[in-house]
């Protein structure tokens, strides 16, 4: 362990050997503690505090025998990892399509539960270079396209506690900026099935989403196209004409009937 730190100084010793735990139950059905004690090279004390830890916050499972295995929170993490990862696989030759037909740059997206929008995907264009975002970055949902056609599709208490959270401030001089404005162009989303921005976030740039739904008809996320303000007369139309499409064409491949 020693020198596996002294090899990277930024290395945080308790993470590390938490880790390491993770990693042993990993390949174990279950292991008593002395077994993990000699498997990881961790003193009793240290590895005591880590299962403590690890358990109060499900991510360890102690057994009646005394013996320690992975908790439900891996489980239900696995899921949403491969949820995503099928979903990206799925969505990315319609974004590229997508792409190709409009020229503008297209993002998929979620909602976290802080309701942050997290983008999961991207494809990219010459167009509105600025507004490229990276893979990961989070955003308050109520600023743009793609957070408001997710934050429609919520069901009304859970949506009442996601905007709840919010601090509204205003990142241009078109920002929604209360919860009653929120509630309003929320419903109108839920009318019209996509939502829509502009200069909402960023100056200059406007956007258009659609939700995406799976075989149980949850919305798992959604897709945008940004393109720049100034031509919202002349394509916004054309862009929600060859968006709803898709939305749906990749819904249906996740299962999703009408």
């Amino acid at each position: 362990m020693g020198s596996e730190n002294k090899k990277d100084k930024y290395l945080l010793s308790s993470v590390n050997n938490a880790l390491k735990v993770l990693d042993f139950l990993g390949v174990r059905d279950s292991a008593r503690m002395t077994e993990i004690c000699r498997g990881c090279n961790l003193d009793k004390t240290s590895v005591f505090k880590i299962l403590h830890t690890l358990e109060r916050k499900d991510y360890v499972f102690k057994t009646a025998n005394a013996r320690y295995k992975l908790g439900v929170k891996f489980m239900n993490y696995g899921e949403h990892v491969a949820e995503r990862q099928d979903l990206v696989e799925v969505a990315t030759p319609y974004m590229q399509k997508l792409r190709d037909l409009c020229g503008q740059p297209i993002y998929m997206g979620t909602l976290n539960t802080n309701g942050k929008v997290i983008i999961m995907h991207k494809e990219k264009t010459d167009v509105l270079k600025s507004a490229d975002t990276r893979i990961g970055f989070e955003m308050d949902a109520y600023t743009n396209s793609l957070g408001k056609v997710l934050l429609a599709s919520l069901h009304t208490p859970i949506l009442h506690g996601v905007v709840e959270q919010y601090r509204f401030r205003p990142f241009t001089p078109n920002t929604i900026l209360s919860a009653k404005k929120l509630y309003d162009v929320l419903e109108i989303i839920k009318e019209k099935g996509y939502s829509e921005d502009s200069d909402e976030q960023y100056m200059g740039h406007s956007s258009v989403a659609a939700p995406i739904f799976n075989s149980i008809k949850q919305c798992v996320a959604g897709i945008c196209i940004v393109y720049p303000t100034e031509l919202v007369a002349e394509i916004k139309d054309d862009l929600i004409q060859i968006l709803l499409p898709m939305a749906k064409e990749i819904s249906e491949h996740l299962g999703y009937h009408e």
